[in-house]
């Protein structure tokens, strides 16, 4: 009798946590589901911020494609038409006069600037529901979160490192089909939101506000609530693999690109684990960004207009 009381005492309190923990972990795996359909969601959004650049009337036509900020689209800016493959026509085309169209800057149209934009900055409004969603403080900004001259500081100290990255990668890009691939998808993505003449202002005040979307919105959604609430369930190294690996996914321009957006969330979601202030790897994906589209916009700035139909028709 004795015996079965201390077991009793003992098997109750057992089961008592036992019971807890299988709901937490069925809570934490729909909480793991309802975020990834945010992912899904906020990617779409994003896509439909950038519709499908038409080279006919440089305009945006009806078809919706992705955002650009570290993640340009490889081959969906080509109006495609029953003429895309024919480069006769598209170079006609480009050249045909058009009331919206720049004859200096055939490529260029100011009003897919905003577009990109609003596409992008969606991904912060899709965090904040995240958030809420998922009950993350701070609107998804983490306990932690704290703008001041420190954090700028350590933000932009760290954009030094990928930068550094960068450069190695662009001396070995001409002996790396993979990586001119990235390259040649980039310039195409910048070359339909910029155009094809270097525009120093224009285009430094669109990478400020694509790299202020992009740092503020993707780390709020991916580091600030994905990192965060698979980190409380799994751990922190976990937490770090996984949001990365969902991170790079959602960047997969080509198969090299997605490696690279892996390894960039690993660097972005190390930066956050160590300082506990998702203000830091924003301001490092905010400025690596706009450092990223500055440099490919006056690369494409170096072609010349031949080069740059064939960029956009040359599929």
């Amino acid at each position: 009798m004795c015996r079965n009381i201390i077991f009793e005492k003992e098997r109750i309190p057992f089961l008592s946590i036992y019971t807890m923990n299988i709901r937490n972990l069925k809570r934490i795996s729909l909480e793991v589901l309802l975020f990834l359909f945010f992912i899904t969601r906020s990617d779409c959004f994003s896509r439909h911020a950038c519709q499908k650049l038409n080279p006919a009337t440089n305009t945006l036509a009806g078809s919706w494609t992705r955002s650009v900020s570290i993640r340009p689209s490889n081959s969906q800016y080509v109006y495609r038409s029953g003429f895309a493959n024919n480069r006769e026509h598209t170079t006609r085309i480009l050249s045909t006069k058009n009331s919206d169209v720049d004859l200096d800057d055939p490529f260029y149209d100011p009003m897919n600037i905003p577009k990109f934009v609003g596409g992008q900055s969606i991904l912060i409004l899709i965090a904040i529901a995240a958030a809420s969603i998922f009950s993350v403080p701070n609107f998804g900004l983490g306990e932690g979160f704290v703008l001041n001259k420190q954090s700028i500081l350590d933000g932009v100290i760290a954009t030094l490192p990928l930068g550094l990255f960068a450069y190695v990668l662009d001396k070995i890009e001409p002996n790396v089909k993979a990586l001119q691939d990235v390259s040649e998808a980039t310039k195409r993505s910048v070359l339909a939101i910029l155009g094809g003449k270097f525009k120093p202002f224009i285009a430094l005040g669109a990478s400020v506000a694509l790299g202020a979307a992009a740092g503020v919105g993707e780390e709020m959604l991916f580091r600030g609530v994905l990192q965060t609430k698979l980190s409380e369930a799994f751990g922190d190294y976990v937490a770090l693999f996984a949001s990365s690996v969902v991170f790079g996914l959602g960047h997969a321009v080509t198969p090299f690109y997605t490696i690279l957006a892996f390894l960039a969330s690993l660097f972005f979601g190390g930066l956050y684990m160590s300082s506990h202030n998702l203000a830091v790897p924003m301001v490092c994906h905010g400025l690596y960004d706009v450092g990223a589209l500055m440099l490919a916009h006056y690369n494409v700035t170096q072609l010349d207009q031949k080069s740059q139909e064939e960029l956009l028709g040359g599929l």
